[in-house]
């Protein structure tokens, strides 16, 4: 006979057997159910590096006036009014850039998140603007977006 009717028999046969030899396992398989305890998973993991978290959290109690601590952390910032200048042609990120520079934003990326997740990315206006250093991400908007007299 040819080779190549030879091999084709050859990988006929043996793909047949693995069909039946799956059959004949799956009326009869052998599988072993184990019944474990709550204490032996506990203690498996703890084998393997888990800690309780009961065990892992200690609780002081601090007995502190809190109104103390109030005055101590007050401090009173200057509100500083910045002149803040966007040009034509300056983008978002430019724009929180400058706010960033100014220390009027804390995070350049947030600042754009949040302009663009009220959709005004593209509403601000070039001109000269004046910002309180105590202004919210709002106040900052509004103040880009209107218009200028």
């Amino acid at each position: 006979m040819n080779k190549r009717i030879k091999l084709a028999y050859l990988t006929l046969g043996i793909g047949i057997g693995m069909i039946f030899t799956n059959i004949l396992y799956s009326f009869n398989p052998n599988i072993k159910y184990l019944d474990l305890e709550d204490e032996a998973i506990i203690e498996k993991a703890k084998e393997l590096g888990m800690v309780n978290l009961k065990e892992s959290i200690e609780v002081e109690n601090i007995k502190e006036d809190p109104i103390e601590e109030k005055k101590e952390d007050e401090v009173i910032e200057p509100i500083i009014e910045t002149e803040i200048i966007v040009e034509s042609g300056s983008n978002l990120t430019r724009v929180a850039k400058n706010l960033y520079d100014a220390n009027l934003i804390k995070d350049v990326d947030e600042f754009v998140l949040f302009v663009k997740g009220k959709k005004l990315d593209k509403k601000i206006r070039t001109g000269r603007y004046k910002i309180k250093s105590n202004s919210s991400y709002d106040d900052i908007i509004e103040i880009l977006t209107r218009r200028l007299n």
